[in-house]
């Protein structure tokens, strides 16, 4: 027994014995698997991956020129969306070398677009991994949804409040219809104590053909919450009536205001377009000036520009069906800084240019720096062309700064319509001040080909 129990003990050292020279032999192995695949990556490095030749800041560059949300449509370009198959989240799963490019190039994490809002905690917090590798650089952050964004979201904004520079917030809502109409939806609180305080871009647009109501009030606590913004554009968004109370707003930053598209006319039930915000605004640095329906009283908007009194240089309108010339002339008095001038009317009322024309062609102090001319409408149309020779006859040669730009621009150009041209003798005079230097456009027909 006693013999058995030491051949027992000797077995059991010589096996620990063996275990420990197996392992201690496994760890050499391992470490010059190691060294080998490192040789390898290295090798293959050096003759088979051109990146890794490259400097790093060559690298991350090429990395930031790829398109990481390419849409021809759009423009500007969205920023990224959290995606595995689409950059930049499929860089980091190519190889070591791209991945540590990826998270250590902080452009590729300073945009996202975060869409199908509200979403659950765990997309929430991939938001927040994302925005994060972006560490200090000024952030864009693009919201798509319904417009009760949810209590994580407004949060993430929050969090991120002092690095926002660009926000936009866009509404697919196909399920709102106008019987929504009695209930606010834009759930977005902000308030002095979560200011964005770097905000420069703010957008607020819909790509729902339905109505979209939306509270003045909690529009101008966003732009209250902005007062270093520069751009602001709001599209299909339609604001409630009798709202009471609302505070008149300053933002002495601003240079350029968009309020819908000037190609829709449309007015809806007891709502009213973002025009309705000019009661509200004093913009004293608004440089460019774009306006759909202007649902306002004359006096109204003349108020706007008197109280604003803008540098502008760029106006683009649709044209109200009330004004005359008197009323033209107050308007454009109001911008003696205007250089850019851009009207649209449609096909039924293209008569609403004449006051315009009329003005333009009589008085050389109005506008004196006005430089660009354009009249849009929906499909081609027979405009008077006398009229429109005086007038751009008058401010090339006349005026102060000439005319370098007219064009008359036809939205919806049917394959088969031939426009009405200009009589020989108006086009002889049209060609005329083409070959002076007069950039000049009648539909797709440029002065030289008429």
């Amino acid at each position: 027994m006693a013999q058995a129990s030491a051949a027992f003990t000797k077995l059991r050292a010589e096996v620990e014995e063996l275990t420990s020279a197996i392992e201690a032999q496994q760890l050499v192995l391992r470490g010059l698997m190691t060294k080998r695949s490192k040789a390898r990556r290295q090798m293959n490095n050096l003759f088979l991956d051109p990146m890794a030749r490259l400097p790093f800041e060559l690298q991350s560059q090429i990395f930031i020129l790829v398109p990481l949300n390419p849409n021809p449509g759009v423009y500007p370009p969205d920023p990224p969306k959290p995606a595995p198959n689409a950059p930049p989240m499929a860089f980091l799963g190519v190889c070591r070398l791209w991945r540590e490019i990826a998270l250590a190039t902080r452009q590729l994490w300073a945009g996202i677009l975060m869409d199908s809002l509200p979403r659950g905690p765990n997309y929430i917090e991939l938001s927040k991994i994302w925005l994060g590798r972006a560490r200090n650089l000024p952030l864009s952050l693009k919201l798509s949804g319904r417009l009760n964004l949810g209590q994580s979201v407004q949060d993430l904004i929050t969090h991120y409040r002092h690095q926002l520079e660009d926000l936009t917030l866009t509404f697919p809502l196909s399920h709102l219809t106008r019987t929504d109409s009695s209930q606010p939806t834009l759930v977005l609180d902000l308030d002095d104590a979560s200011p964005l305080s770097v905000l420069k871009t703010l957008t607020l647009e819909s790509t729902s053909e339905e109505v979209n109501f939306t509270s003045m009030g909690k529009w101008l606590n966003i732009l209250r919450a902005a007062p270093g913004l520069l751009s602001c554009s709001v599209s299909k968004a339609w604001f409630r009536h009798q709202e009471e109370g609302l505070q008149p707003l300053t933002l002495a930053s601003l240079t350029e205001l968009r309020l819908g598209e000037p190609y829709g006319w449309m007015m809806v039930g007891d709502s009213a377009s973002s025009c309705t915000m000019l009661r509200y605004l004093t913009l004293p640095a608004l440089k460019s000036l774009t306006l759909s329906v202007l649902d306002i009283t004359n006096e109204e908007f003349f108020t706007f520009l008197t109280r604003s009194s803008p540098p502008l240089e760029s106006f683009d309108m649709a044209v109200p069906d009330n004004w005359n010339n008197v009323i033209v002339t107050r308007c454009l008095g109001l911008m003696p800084s205007l250089a850019s001038l851009k009207l649209i009317a449609s096909p039924t009322d293209i008569e609403l240019y004449t006051p315009f024309l009329d003005v333009l062609a009589t008085d050389r102090e109005l506008l004196p720096n006005l430089r660009e001319i354009q009249l849009g409408t929906d499909c081609p149309v027979t405009i008077d062309y006398n009229k429109v020779l005086r007038m751009i006859t008058f401010r090339f040669t006349a005026c102060p700064k000439r005319l370098e730009k007219f064009e008359l621009d036809w939205a919806q150009q049917e394959r088969d319509f031939t426009p009405d041209l200009p009589d020989e003798p108006v086009r002889a005079a049209m060609r005329q001040l083409a070959k002076d230097g007069l950039h000049l456009r009648l539909g797709h027909f440029w002065a030289e080909s008429l």
